[in-house]
């Protein structure tokens, strides 16, 4: 597997992914508009093997980030892993490469919401240095929701 930016032709295969399996899809027209966007990352995990394909998309992407940037801070926009291919290492991967880019771009500082109820992405930003740092009362819909905000800010001496 390897992570690498979002291609164009990635667009329609991702955002199938994200119509099936997220919480908020992005449209492909929305991947587009951040896909041509200077103060975004958007990665891809791609499986780069000849499965067979089961999917009505390109059954390489497994996983999707999306992070908006103003330096020195960036806000994650969203992660998408498919389902039979999460607690594999994926969004852990997807989340290293993007910290690794973001922090090239002088990012420093990064924010997220995530549902209350989603425990094992909230478990994920744990290990991945997050911190919660406040609560957004009906954050969510489609159900609706509560979100946890957190952040993962440099120590002290790292800025």
């Amino acid at each position: 597997m390897q992570i690498r930016s979002l291609e164009l032709g990635d667009i329609a295969a991702v955002a199938k992914m994200e119509a099936a399996y997220s919480g908020n899809p992005w449209s492909d027209r929305a991947l587009f508009t951040y896909f041509v966007r200077d103060d975004t990352i958007l990665l891809v995990a791609d499986e780069n093997d000849d499965k067979p394909n089961d999917q009505d998309w390109d059954p390489r992407v497994v996983g999707f980030m999306g992070l908006i940037m103003t330096a020195p801070e960036s806000d994650i926009l969203d992660i998408t892993v498919l389902p039979g291919r999460r607690n594999a290492g994926i969004g852990r991967a997807l989340m290293v490469e993007m910290f690794r880019r973001a922090e090239a771009a002088g990012v420093h500082t990064t924010y997220l919401e995530v549902r209350v109820s989603n425990a094992p992405a909230r478990h994920l930003y744990q290990k991945m240095g997050f911190q919660q740092i406040g609560f957004r009362k009906g954050y969510y819909s489609d159900p609706e929701e509560d979100a946890i905000v957190m952040a993962k800010r440099p120590e002290p001496d790292q800025k």
